[in-house]
């Protein structure tokens, strides 16, 4: 119904950490304090690693929920606050679900600080290059992040008796649909960079 406002909002509590890093790690450079090794991936970057996830995934599971009519593009946005009975099963599905959602992207990104802490160390960091003009893992995180998501919703229902996935013609069409939206969803991530530079 609305599992994906918890990973949304983990999302924005990431974004102003990143930042907040960003800056932190700009003035350190700019006054010597830090000196940059080669291979050493910034931490900022990494928590950019976790922030892509987040809001690809979210982004991706709320064009779901649009597909299944749960969230409508007028008030109160989510079908589910229409009534109370809706409204509570709603709640629980975000602490649940939505919580399991976030939880599952957040371990999966300590794995992968982990793996390039381990990979900094022996100096092979540097395959962590700083991405090219495309930002195709931006695209990747997305997907990756959605796909997260999706496993835990699948666990859920199988847990109430449903079939993990349906290969119907619906599922297929909306899986075209969740694709199409990761491609927007990654031009638009350029074209915010893009028009971000020209500002600067």
């Amino acid at each position: 119904m609305a599992c994906f406002l918890v990973s949304a909002a983990e999302a924005v509590g990431v974004t102003v950490a990143k930042k907040v890093e960003d800056k932190r790690e700009k003035k350190a450079a700019e006054s010597g304090e830090v000196v940059t090794r080669e291979g050493h991936i910034p931490f900022s970057r990494k928590l950019g690693w976790l922030m892509k996830m987040l809001w690809g995934g979210a982004f991706l599971l709320m064009i779901e929920h649009i597909w299944h009519g749960e969230v409508v593009p007028w008030p109160p946005f989510l079908t589910a606050m229409n009534n109370s009975e809706d409204t509570k099963e709603m709640l629980k599905e975000m602490g649940t679900i939505g919580v399991a959602m976030a939880l599952l992207v957040t371990s999966v990104w300590i794995v992968m600080l982990i793996v390039a802490h381990f990979m900094e160390k022996k100096g092979t960091g540097f395959i962590f290059k700083k991405p090219g003009k495309l930002h195709l893992s931006v695209l990747f995180m997305a997907i990756l992040g959605a796909d997260l998501m999706w496993l835990v919703d699948c666990i859920a229902s199988v847990r109430e008796g449903e079939k993990f996935y349906e290969f119907t013609a619906d599922n297929m069409l909306l899986g075209g649909v969740v694709i199409v939206g990761a491609v927007v969803y990654w031009g638009a991530y350029l074209l915010i960079r893009k028009l971000a530079k020209k500002e600067d």
